[in-house]
């Protein structure tokens, strides 16, 4: 009821009982149109009425009985509830005053009943059941569930999610949206509380209720088929399977009756939306060459309708697809290994086996036959399959946790230090190829305090001395021996058969090619370094050749070989410079040593006879040069010479068409003879080979004999 409508009501009533009054005779007056708040006390004044003494009021108009009389009050008889009042909370009470000698006066009285918060929110629903997709957009919509309240408020909301995973719209519109992306197997409900309020969520609260809601998360068919058994992986926000392949064997030209034994298990796959569990159905889509297998589109069993005839590993690949959506599909691989039928399975050559091993032997020692012997133990196995008994897809087999470990050709090495005592251990054959396996019992005693490898030796066979960490370095297959006692015995090969003498005194084939092999290495280094010092000899051939010939030349110009005479000096620094930088000074020539040989045993006596001219004095005093035809033949013959020193003085004539030279031994510097040479007085033509290329042209007569001269003189600097 708004403001106007309220005025005009108690307007209305206040005229209505003012015309009721009698005029004549007031004896008691009505009073304006009261307001009441509901949810009252029993006994609580509504109104008071004006009466003249010796008045009597009486109610004559009582609606629900809900006011009284007491004296000249009315007041309530009941507790007011404005909503189960009619519209408005308006009651109309007739009251009738009475005195003695006066007619009765009726007159009314109106009273409001005003609406107050008096009431608390309500929820229809103790429980709210809900469901949304997993998967859905955040923001998708799950459902809207409000609260009433009598008293007319506005109401405000608030929820309460676990991981905040739903949340509302507004604080005054309850519709729960999604907040963050559901996966089903991880969650599949989740259960909110939503309160209700009639007064802001900031202010203090007045009334309030709640309700719970269960929200319910549907898989959808948004995966495929998973191959069991699988290991689940997550990777961002979807989740994977990841499933091994199958393995398995057929025999080869035989067809095995019923489905095939599988490892880790048959051929099964499950719906990947695990809520939905939708039907699977299995198909062989590739290698199933000659239609040689079939598989069961319901069970996934793999069976076969014919023998394979060739002996090789098969490839079939497998797939699973949903029946309702065979887009959501799924492959594996089955690998069948075709082996050779086995009618017998092998067998130990002894049922028990004894062996010993003292404390001290120190892990990779191997397990001995007897006390007194170094002879290793050896278990051995044979298969009737074979026509020799040996079967070579066998391994041997310890359990996991021993001290011991067992070597494929059957010797027992201990892995850890054991304590004295007996250590009994069940050892075990398989055939790799179709594992069949038989077992039997070996006893290990442990003795304490005596090292094995010190046993006297009573047989030709070989101990196992050195046999502890040496020969277990064999590349071949020898890795768990002593190197490495961790790994499985299954990948290695014995090493105490290969390097070592065999009981027999001979040498495997094996052992026999390393050594050629490793002789062939050492043969091919030996030529290499032949080479290279044949190679050096010869570079610096040439180098001994020059300085020979300078001193067979030097001893045929001082007359014999016994060298120049003490005290005499010759040097040819003077000529070095002529671009010949690399040329040897003669105090640096004189210091060099001679090569030594067995071709230097000739006499300078017997060279200066090999030489095809000699100096000779002329009658003038000048000097011939001698050629140089055999000084490099004889260079190897000269075995007395001690030094080699130049035999140019330092000065030189630089006139035009001159060159002074001087061969005497003991020369003073300060009283030198000028020889000229003169271009037109010497004609000398020489009878030499071709091979005399340094004093040729010294007494030429052309007309380049200037040239030839420095030439000359380029060539004594040099030497």
């Amino acid at each position: 009821m708004d403001l106007k409508h309220l005025i005009s009501l108690k307007i209305v009533l206040f005229l209505l009982s003012v015309l009721t009054i009698n005029t004549s005779a007031q004896i008691c007056i009505a009073p304006a149109p009261v307001e009441f708040n509901e949810t009252n006390k029993i006994g609580e004044t509504v109104t008071t009425i004006v009466i003249q003494e010796g008045v009597t009021l009486q109610i004559t108009a009582n609606p629900y009985d809900a006011f009284g009389i007491n004296g000249s009050l009315l007041v309530a008889n009941k507790v007011l509830d404005y909503e189960t009042l009619p519209d408005g909370g308006g009651l109309t009470v007739g009251i009738s005053c009475m005195k003695d000698g006066v007619d009765p006066l009726n007159i009314r009285v109106y009273v409001i009943v005003k609406n107050i918060n008096d009431n608390a929110p309500v929820f229809a629903n103790n429980m709210y059941t809900l469901q949304v997709d997993e998967l859905s957009k955040v923001g998708t919509s799950v459902g809207k569930i409000e609260a009433t309240d009598l008293d007319g408020d506005r109401l405000y909301y608030r929820l309460e999610s676990p991981m905040e995973e739903f949340g509302l719209q507004t604080d005054t519109n309850p519709v729960i949206l999604v907040k963050k992306v559901l996966d089903y197997d991880t969650i599949k409900e989740v259960t909110l509380k939503l309160f209700a309020q009639d007064t802001p969520l900031s202010s203090p609260v007045v009334h309030t209720t709640s309700t719970n809601i269960i929200v319910s998360i549907l898989d959808i068919n948004n995966r495929p088929p998973w191959f069991q058994p699988c290991t689940e992986s997550i990777v961002g926000t979807t989740k994977i399977c990841l499933s091994p392949r199958y393995t398995g064997t057929v025999n080869l030209n035989e067809q095995a009756a019923g489905p095939l034994t599988l490892q880790p298990g048959p051929v099964h796959a499950i719906d990947g939306d695990k809520g939905r569990n939708d039907p699977i159905r299995y198909t062989i889509i590739e290698g199933n060459t000659n239609d040689t297998f079939i598989i069961d589109q319901q069970s996934g069993a793999i069976t076969m309708q014919k023998p394979v005839g060739s002996a090789s590993s098969i490839t079939l690949i497998v797939m699973a697809y949903e029946l309702e959506n065979p887009d959501l599909f799924a492959t594996t691989t089955v690998t069948l290994q075709v082996v050779i039928s086995s009618n017998h399975k092998p067998q130990f050559v002894k049922p028990k086996y004894e062996g010993f091993i003292s404390e001290d032997a120190g892990v990779g020692s191997l397990v001995l036959e007897s006390k007194s012997t170094n002879i290793p133990l050896q278990v051995q196995a044979t298969d009737a399959d074979f026509s020799d008994g040996i079967n070579p897809h066998i391994k041997f087999e310890v359990p996991v946790d021993s001290d011991f470990k067992i070597t494929p050709d059957g010797f027992i090495i201990m892995t850890r230090a054991a304590s004295p005592g007996n250590v009994n251990l069940q050892i075990i054959v398989v055939d790799a190829t179709n594992s069949e396996s038989s077992t039997a019992s070996l006893s290990v005693e442990v003795i304490a305090g005596v090292t094995t490898t010190d046993m006297p030796t009573t047989t030709n066979r070989p101990t196992t001395t050195a046999m502890n960490t040496t020969m277990a370095t064999s590349t071949s297959k020898t890795t768990n021996m002593a190197i490495d006692t961790t790994t499985n015995s299954d990948t290695t090969r014995s090493p105490y058969t290969e390097g070592v003498p065999l009981p027999s005194g001979d040498f495997r084939t094996e052992d026999m090619i390393a050594l050629g092999v490793s002789l062939a290495v050492a043969l091919l280094l030996c030529f290499v370094v032949i080479g290279f010092l044949a190679y050096t000899l010869r570079r610096f051939n040439a180098d001994w050749r020059k300085l020979t010939e300078a001193s067979i030349f030097r001893s045929s110009l001082s007359g014999g070989s016994g060298g120049p005479k003490d005290g005499v000096q010759y040097t040819n620094e003077g000529f070095q410079a002529d671009e010949d930088a690399d040329s040897l000074t003669s105090k640096e020539a004189a210091e060099l040593p001679l090569p030594q040989g067995p071709e230097l045993n000739h006499k300078v006596t017997e060279i200066l006879e090999t030489q095809h001219s000699v100096p000779s004095k002329s009658s003038n005093g000048s000097f011939t040069l001698p050629t140089d035809s055999s000084s490099q033949n004889a260079l190897d013959n000269t075995d007395n010479e001690k030094e080699v020193k130049p035999i140019l003085t330092k000065e030189r004539r630089m006139e035009e068409g001159y060159k002074a030279v001087w061969f005497k031994e003991d020369i003073d510097p300060n009283d030198k003879d000028e020889v000229v040479i003169s271009e037109r007085d010497q004609d000398i033509d020489h009878e030499d080979d071709d091979d005399d290329d340094d004093f040729d042209n010294d007494v030429n007569g052309d007309d380049n004999y200037d040239d030839e001269k420095e030439e000359e003189d380029s060539n004594f600097a040099h030497l």
